[in-house]
């Protein structure tokens, strides 16, 4: 093992990992899998070598880390994280967020400042919502595109939000690495990722496969959807 590197569970991740992930790119990294609010805390406690972070994170750790230039998404026009509801003027002010650190949590912070963030699991934001836990939920995973079917309303796309406000697009995330680690490393593990979303791009129906073994919501569609929005040219 060279180094350590973490990535999200998402499909964009995934897919954009699953030449390294499925070993058809040889590489000496030990990777593990988790979500991006687990990615954070790692981050945080400068845990891992190199880790996809949320963007909002990074000026809290760049005194250990360096950005990449891999990896990084943002959100586009009509495509990124939704503050959610039952209703469309639901009671109360609790916000299940997957991460205090995300960005998504941040553009909450910015645009409704009234109402209260509690950090709640990845996988449990939209039954956080749907039983009453909390009032709002913000949804930063594939399950975004089927919002409707859920039940759920769109209170806001916080990524059309700040481009309205600041005329850029709300940055996700992004791949930070220890600066101890050295430039060389750097300039490879960019050469990996690059070789690896080439060979899932070469394999699609492979890759997909894979990434459906990670994601929360085990629909093709959907996650076909989501690396379509996600995954940048590196």
């Amino acid at each position: 093992m060279l180094a350590t590197l973490g990535i999200s569970l998402c499909p964009n991740d995934i897919y954009t990992y699953a030449g390294l992930l499925s070993g058809a790119i040889a590489h000496p990294l030990d990777i593990k899998v988790a979500t991006l609010g687990e990615l954070n805390a790692l981050a945080m406690a400068r845990d891992l070598d190199i880790v996809k972070i949320s963007a909002a994170l990074f000026p809290r750790i760049e005194d250990t880390y360096d950005k990449t230039s891999v990896g990084a998404t943002s959100a586009q026009k009509g495509i990124g994280p939704k503050l959610v509801a039952l209703s469309p003027n639901p009671e109360g002010t609790k916000v299940a967020t997957p991460s205090r650190y995300s960005s998504a949590s941040l553009a909450v912070e910015t645009f409704f400042p009234h109402l209260s963030q509690t950090e709640v699991p990845l996988e449990s934001i939209i039954s956080a919502v749907c039983e009453g836990k909390t009032s709002y939920g913000i949804v930063v995973n594939e399950a975004m595109n089927d919002l409707k079917s859920l039940g759920l309303h769109v209170i806001a796309d916080l990524g059309q939000l700040w481009l309205a406000h600041y005329a850029t697009p709300l940055p996700l995330g992004l791949v930070a690495i220890k600066r101890s680690l050295g430039s060389a490393l750097k300039t490879q593990f960019e050469l990996w990722v690059r070789q690896s979303l080439s060979w899932s791009r070469a394999n699609h129906d492979q890759a997909i496969d894979l990434a459906l073994l990670w994601c929360l919501e085990k629909n093709r569609t959907l996650a076909e959807a989501h690396i379509t929005a996600f995954v940048g040219s590196c």
